[in-house]
């Protein structure tokens, strides 16, 4: 199975929209910008508040078939990996049995 986050550049948004629904889950953002993922362009958050775990054969089926796509592995800081693992951890939103599941 994958777990999957979002990564938004809509910072302000997503912070304002659990501040208003569940403040807690504020703390379970994970700021990062090009200097931590240089993939992106501006800094984003990932939210650790909204992950799904699917079998990675359904991502396959998610992915619309006309459009090609390349699978990059990219290189995170095992920093990073820990904040995310943690974030999720403490979300308030995060099923139980899927955090059971992480090893960090």
């Amino acid at each position: 199975s994958l777990l999957l986050c979002i990564i938004t550049s809509k910072v302000e948004r997503r912070t304002k929209y659990y501040e208003f629904r569940h403040k807690t889950a504020v703390d379970c953002l994970v700021k990062v910008d090009n200097n931590i993922l240089s993939f992106l362009k501006v800094e984003s958050v990932i939210d650790c508040n909204s992950i799904e775990l699917i079998p990675k054969k359904e991502l396959l089926d998610r992915i619309d078939p006309t459009h090609s796509i390349v699978v990059k592995q990219r290189n995170i800081s095992n920093e990073l990996k820990e904040e995310i693992g943690r974030a999720i951890k403490k979300s308030p939103l995060v099923k139980p049995y899927i955090k059971k599941l992480l090893k960090c």
